[in-house]
Parts: structure tokens; sequence; C-alpha cells
């Protein structure tokens, strides 16, 4: 740029949201110097005297050109733009070209008028503007009329010009009221100047924008008299003028004439004593003996009275007829003809007159008087109690009403009755104690005297007298009636008699023989039980065998298949994060928060509904679900049947893609991953609804490839075929895992990822407004230094405007605060 003007340019700033950080600052600056460096521009539009580039609007792109110091401000022409983007990779070329820039951004929206329009108002007439048209007007939108917008020009018309307001005409209209223009004005020819709503738009130069030309011209009627002052005259009769911008002095064509004011030539009409003769197209004079005394197309010419005759074509009165024959008229009337033979003169006159009458008819009056009966009915009750009797009145004026009273009131008595309290009656009664001998004891039998003998061997006795030794029988731990005999393993028998062992309760087992007590009945390990009472061996309490080692495979339901000891149908598994012993932590991705369906085929087969957990190695938790066992919270599950293997993707993976560029080679971890298995890129995992990542892969799958390391590709472009990302800018869309083969779109149910895809979001509309300082917000989209944004009419087929720095790209820089912002390349 060595050589050229040094101008201050007219800058064009971006400040891009990044990585979801807060919008720090937003800068389109047309019309305002503004550097495009990020050390010689701030949001206050402080700037240094380097030189740059700008943009400049014209229809129908966006332009860039370059700017100096001495430049004039820039005009914004009201349309629509493609804002386009390319992102900067290190390993690609430095030279960019603009079919290089095929990711659309979104719109830039000019707000303001459309140019090339132009309306009229009559010099001392209302002056109202109807129907402005342009992109996204307001009704707080400003139009001020000046000789020349932007500058301080104003016009004759409006020597001191004010902006005005629009209102809404029925129709939606934009409708804008300049008052009544004075009648001594010279017609001009002047500019609209238009102001957005919230802009500055205090000084005049702050309206640049022009929204039409308005012309002020001399009103239908009148004409402009060419003098040193342009002036509207009146239109002489003879005459018509049509005003407006020519405003001529017409003639009306022959034997024509008008009124004074008269603006159309429809206005001149036949003279006096002509008539509009349709075949020829023109006024033709009233023909002898006839005349007309008006102007007008439609009046037709009269004839003179019977006897009389006028002079020549032409007649324009009733006077020019006279009478014809050499008679004489003997009416002194000038409008009444007596034709008379000079011999025979005569006068006749007649006088008629008119009588009024008027009538006033009589007024009527009538009256009338309304009755108004009225009664009422009464009754009343009087009430009052005495000792043994209650007394009562009643009183009313309907007789009938009174007797039914009377009935409701026949005696009654009324009883009391008192309970008296009777006490009750005590008696004692005293006992004599006698000293009780001596006893023969527990286990002995005694003939009387001093005999003492022991009972049998497993036997004993239930009386402390026994005196035989039938008395004794089967002793504690033994039962039988002629044998006795050891109580066998799972039972005992704690009383002394000829009584069955009880057995072990349930949930206990015992190998002891003889037993005497439930002392032996030994608990199973806790959260096993039996399905019997008397159980004589720990096999009998049942519960899984541990160390079990069992897979499946995430997406594709599990079916769990394992061995214990005396297993059922009815019991469940839960699958754990933490071990079965302690506080267990539930696996997310399985339905009811990890517990199986009751177990089937005698306890060995237990499913789990709705698998879709992450790949890892979790705890299968054993329940009985039998007697008081219950599987209903999590700590129900107290024994290890072993370990789950889950097969699939480990979860919370995160990629990244870049709009516009393929989207392939990310490495994916997981436990038994195989070449082909399938992923999408979803909204939601589950359902048919799929994503269009790229033209040519409109479901959003994906395919594993490798051996023992597997990377993700959604498609590699080639000749005709797309596989760039045209998914909108997201932080996060869901990848989904199919553990199935083949794959249905509702088969994708594992969740395990995310997939980034970074630049600037679809479908974003920025504006600004024709005429004044532009700023760009919320450009949004996940960027960084170095993506670039080209403004073309349409993204990828664009080309660059000669001599714009740069070739027109604009580029992401580093910011502090780590915000990220454009700016427009300088040229070498």
């Amino acid at each position: 740029m060595d050589g050229e003007d040094s101008q201050l340019p007219t800058a064009v700033t971006f400040w891009i949201q990044t990585f979801a950080l807060p919008l720090s600052c937003v800068m389109f600056k047309v019309g305002s110097g503004c550097s495009t460096d990020s050390a010689a521009c701030d949001c206050d539009g402080n700037v240094t005297p380097d030189v740059h580039g700008f943009l400049v609007y014209t229809d129908p792109n966006l332009v860039p050109v370059n700017g100096s110091t001495k430049s004039s401000t820039t005009r914004l022409l009201a349309g629509t733009y493609r804002l386009c983007w390319w992102r900067f990779e290190v390993s690609e070329a430095q030279y960019v070209e603009e079919s290089d820039f095929l990711t659309g951004t979104g719109l830039l929206v000019v707000r303001g008028p459309f140019p090339n329009q132009s309306s009229e108002c009559y010099v001392g007439a209302q002056c109202v503007v109807v129907g402005l048209q342009g992109a996204k007007l307001a009704q707080d939108d400003l139009l001020l009329p000046m000789q020349l917008c932007g500058t301080p020009n104003m016009s004759s018309v409006f020597p001191n010009p004010q902006p005005i307001s629009a209102a809404f005409t029925e129709s939606h209209e934009l409708v804008f009221d300049f008052g009544v223009l004075p009648t001594n004005t010279s017609p001009e020819k002047l500019q609209l100047c238009w102001c957005a709503s919230r802009s500055s738009c205090i000084l005049l130069e702050d309206f640049r924008a022009t929204a039409m030309t308005l012309e002020v011209v001399c009103p239908p009627g009148t004409y402009e008299l060419l003098s040193i002052d342009l002036q509207c005259q009146e239109c002489p009769p003879g005459y018509f003028c049509p005003g407006g911008q020519t405003a001529e002095l017409r003639q009306c064509p022959e034997a024509r004439t008008s009124p004074p004011r008269s603006s159309a030539e429809g206005h001149c009409q036949c003279r006096r004593g002509t008539y509009w003769d349709a075949e020829s197209g023109s006024c033709r004079p009233c023909l002898i003996g006839s005349y007309k005394n008006r102007t007008g197309g439609t009046e037709f010419c009269q004839s003179c009275p019977v006897g009389t005759t006028t002079l020549d074509t032409g007649a324009i009165a009733l006077h020019e007829c006279y009478c014809a024959n050499n008679y004489l008229d003997m009416n002194l009337d000038p409008e009444r003809f007596d034709c008379t033979e000079q011999a025979s003169p005569s006068l006749l006159s007649a006088q008629v007159q008119i009588m009024n009458h008027w009538m006033c008819p009589d007024k009527l009056k009538r009256t009338s008087s309304l009755a108004l009966l009225k009664g009422l009915a009464r009754v009343s009750l009087a009430l009052s109690a005495a000792s043994g009797r209650l007394d009562y009145e009643i009183t009313s004026s309907d007789a009938e009403l009174a007797t039914e009273l009377h009935a409701k009131f026949d005696q009654a008595q009324l009883e009391a009755s008192q309970i008296a309290d009777v006490p009750m009656a005590q008696k004692l009664q005293a006992a004599a104690a006698k000293r009780a001998p001596q006893v023969c004891g527990t286990g002995s039998f005694c003939h009387g005297g001093d005999h003492r003998e022991a009972c049998p061997l497993s036997t004993s006795t239930l009386v402390l007298t026994a005196s035989s030794v039938a008395d004794c029988v089967c002793a504690a731990g033994h039962f039988g009636f002629e044998v006795c005999e050891e109580c066998p393993a799972g039972r005992f028998k704690d009383l002394v008699g000829q009584g069955e062992c009880s057995p072990c309760p349930i949930g206990t087992w015992s190998n002891v023989t003889g037993a005497v007590s439930d002392g032996p009945c030994t608990p199973c390990v806790s959260g096993s039980t039996t399905e019997f009472t008397g159980s004589w061996t720990e096999d009998l309490c049942i519960r899984p065998h541990g160390e079990q080692r069992v897979d499946c495979t995430t997406g594709a339901g599990c079916e769990v298949q394992i061995d214990g000891f005396n297993l059922q149908d009815g019991h469940r598994l839960l699958i754990s994060q933490t071990d079965c012993g302690g506080r267990k932590v539930a696996v997310l991705g399985v339905a009811d928060t990890g517990m199986s369906e009751a177990a089937s085929e005698d306890g060995s087969l237990y499913a789990f509904s709705d698998f879709v957990p992450f790949a890892g190695n979790y705890h299968l938790c054993w329940c009985a679900n039998m007697n008081d066992l219950a599987c209903v919270e999590e700590e129900d599950f107290q024994i290890s049947a072993g370990d789950l293997r889950v097969l699939g993707p480990f979860g919370n993976q995160k990629f990244s893609c870049v709009r516009g560029r393929d989207c392939t080679g990310f490495q994916v971890q997981g436990i038994g991953l195989s070449q082909g298995r399938r992923v999408a890129v979803r909204s939601d995992c589950g359902t048919e609804s799929t994503l269009h990542l790229s033209p040519a892969n409109p479901d959003g799958s994906g395919l594993l490839q490798g051996v023992e390391q597997f990377t993700l590709d959604f498609g590699s472009s080639q000749d005709g075929i797309d596989h760039s990302v045209s998914l909108d800018e997201s932080e996060g869309y869901t990848l989904c895992w199919c553990g199935v083969w083949p794959c249905d779109p509702q088969d994708f149910v594992v969740p395990f990822g995310q997939l980034v895809v970074e630049g600037p979001r679809k479908n974003q509309e920025v504006s600004c407004a024709a005429g004044q300082p532009c700023a760009l917000t919320e450009i949004l989209g996940q960027l960084r230094p170095g993506d670039r944004i080209m403004v073309l009419a349409a993204c990828g087929t664009g080309s660059a405007i000669s001599g714009f720095p740069g070739g027109g790209i604009a580029e992401v820089v580093d910011l502090p605060e780590q915000a990220a912002r454009y700016k427009v390349a300088t040229s070498k």
C-alpha cells in the first residue's frame, strides 16, 4: 500500500464470541474511522492512522474496497448478504481462494430504505409520503427533508426541517406526514433523509441515508411562471394546467374553453353556441334557428320559439332569435315572442294566485292507575319450662297452621333416673403352710425309704418324685418310646419326655446330633436362606457360587447364566459398581437401578431390561427374594455372584469436528470393540430421528475401523461424494452406539459421548442501519484464531473484488480475555 494517500479508513471489525465465552465486543463501523489492528482499535472507536481496508455495500454484493483518511462516509444499501466461513489449518496452503469459503455462517441484513424511490407533494397542499419500501423498517424510524442527505444543506421548502416519525395505515404501510406546504414557496427537488430508530439522530449530518427523492411541484390547476423565482400561478380560462414536474400552461382545443384552475383537458368544454359532435369528436356551431347559452359538452342546442329563427349559426342566446317572415313581435317581454302579422295585433295576459292552508292536530292525553294488593301470614311460638311441665303458646293468623303446630306438642312425659354406686364385698381366707418331704430328684427313681436309683442311659425323669424305672423317659437331645435315640443333625430337643426333636429354623443349619438346644443351628451367610426347616448341611443354604465371570454387550440386551446352591426361580441380581459387601452404587444405563428381572430356569437365568451401560467391569450381587429376604433396596443384594464384563465403548468420550470439513480419525476407547461396529450422531439416542451430518451422510452414522486400536470415521470426501460436515455448530451432539447387527435407526441406544461441531453457528442474522455506524452483535460460534470470514453473494461461488486488501477476508486474531474477533486482512 506504499504510495497511496495516507488516509484513515472506514474500518470493519468483528468481535466474535468463542468457546461459550461472553461476548466481549462486537463492532462493525461504517462511516467512522477505526483500525482493524487489535492494538489500534477499541470499542470506543479510538484509532491510529494506519492504512487498512474497509467495506462498502453495493447491490447485490457486500464489496470490500480500499479506504483512506479522506474517504467520504460509507453508504450502506439496504439488503441481505451472506457471511461465508473457512477454518485455517497449519498443514494447508496459506493462499485462500473464494471457493474455499463454502460454509455459510448466516446473513448480514442492512436495515434501511431501498434505493431509487421517489414521491411527490404539491405546493400549498398536505404533504403525505406513503409506501416507503425497505428492509426491516420500523415505526420509530425518522425522515428529514433536506437538499442533500448527510450535509447541513437545507431546502427552501423546509427552511427549519424537523424529523418526522412514521405511522401505519390499515394496510400496514408506513406513512410520513410533513404537514401543509407553504403556498408561496417555489417548486423544488429535495431528499428525504432516513435515520434508524435507536440510532443517533441528533445532528443533520446523522441523516446520511437517502430514503427517496421528494419532488415539491405545482399542484394541478397551476403552472410555473419562469422568472427569477419559480412561482406557481393559477391556470387562466381557456387553458388547463396538469401541474406536477412539468407544470405547463396548455391551451384548450379549438372551440373549447375552461374555467380557471383547470388541471386536465377534460375540463375544456364546448363554448356557448357550440355543441359536442361525437362523430367528428369536436365542438360544432349550433345550426340556424337554434342557440346554446351554456358551456359544456353534454348540452344540446335549443331551438328558437315557434315562428322565430337566427341570423347565423353559433347563436349563444335566446335574444338572437327573431320573428321570421317579417312578422312583428308584439310581446314586450324579451324572453317571450308573439309573432303577429302587422294587420291584426292583440295582447293576452293571465294571473294565477296560490293559497296556502296550515292545519295543527289536537293533542290526546290518557291516564291509568295500578292497585297493589298486600298480604302477610305470621306465626309465633313461645315456650317456657316449669317444674314438671312445659308451657307453650302458638299464635297465628292461619288457623290450620296453628292446629298443625299444636299437634306437634302433644303431651309427653319427661322422666329422670338416678343410679347410686353400691360398694363391693371382700373376703379373706387363711391358708396353712405345711413342710414338704425330701424329693428323689431328677434322673432318679426311689422305691421308698432310703432307696434312690439313677435312670438308664439316654433317659431321665419328668418329676422329682419318680418311684419306679417306668417313670424314666427320653432325656433332652433324644427321642423315642422304647429306645431313646439321639436327635439327628438339623434338629434338637431341649426337654425331657417322649416328644419329637424340633427342626432348626429356616435360614439356619446344623450338623450336630443329639443337640439339646438350638445353639448348634447356625445361620446361613448374610443374604442366604433355606427352603425348609431342619437343614443339616450348609449346602442347603440357597446362594450362588462366587467368582463367576460373564459378558454382555451394551445395547444388545443382557441375560446372565449362573450356578449355585439349590437355586430356584424368583431370585434377582443387581449390577453394582462397588463390592457387594458394602454400600452398593448402581450402574447407570440399566432399568430398575440395575436390578434384573426374576430368575428363571431353576434360578440360573437372569435378564436385565434396557441394558445400555458404559463398558466396564462390574459386580454381580445376588438376592434370594424369598421368605423374609425381599429384593427392594440395593442393600438387599448382599451376596456376590461374581463379575460382569460389559463390552462396548467407555463413557464420556468427546470428539470434535469442523463445519465444512470431513469428520474422521477419532480413537474410540472401550472393551471388546470390533471393526464394523456402528455409531450415530443424534440429538437423543434410541429414537428413529436422525441428524443430517453431511451431504453424503444423511443419517449421521459412522463405522469403527482397525484391529487393536479403533478409530471412528463418518466418511471421507471423494470426487462427487461430499462428506464435509453440514451440521450446525454445537457444544455437543450425542454419540450413540449400536450393540446389535444389523442396526436399524432405533438400535442406536447407548449414549457414550459427545461430538462437538466447531465453527460459526448457522442461520445467524445480524443487522445494521443504512447511513449509520454498524455494530454486528451476537455472531456466535466456536471459533479460534486463524478462522476467516468472507462476504459473498453465495458461499463457495463468489469472486473477490479487485483492489480489496487481503482479498476481502476477515480473520480471527488473539485478543485479551480469551476473546476473538474478525479483522480485515491488509495488503502487503
